[in-house]
């Protein structure tokens, strides 16, 4: 039977080092990807380098936003009444990340769940 060599504390010392530092990089690359996320909720990168913010991070309808163009442009969530129904509804802005233009949809408040029409340029909560 052959006789096993003991490893010595110098090569032990190695591998915890290695796997610490496997980890510590492991953290960095995982906080880069979630910082990276939240900034690309926030400006869209389009196919000209060129970009587009929301300041509610998109489509929500809770807060009122500023959707900035990359032409400058600002387009602000605003609250109008529908001249069919006559409610108040949303038209909320947000980035389109391929044309990094500000474009809208419009909400009904009360059919989206919310306790009222739009006001002040978002729902109630």
């Amino acid at each position: 039977m052959k006789k096993r060599k003991k490893k010595s504390p110098d090569h032990t010392y190695k591998v915890l080092t290695l796997i610490v530092g496997v980890l510590l990089l492991a953290r960095v690359v995982f906080s880069v990807v979630q910082t990276t996320s939240l900034k690309n909720s926030l400006v869209g990168y389009g196919t000209s380098g060129e970009y587009c913010y929301d300041s509610d991070a998109g489509i929500n309808l809770e807060i009122k936003g500023i959707c900035t163009d990359h032409t400058g442009k600002d387009w602000i969530d605003f609250c109008f009444k529908d001249q069919t129904s006559g409610k108040m509804k949303l038209r909320e802005y947000y980035c389109d990340f391929y044309t990094e233009n500000c474009v809208f949809e419009t909400y009904d408040c009360e059919d989206e769940g919310y306790g009222g029409q739009c006001s002040s340029g978002s729902c109630p909560y």
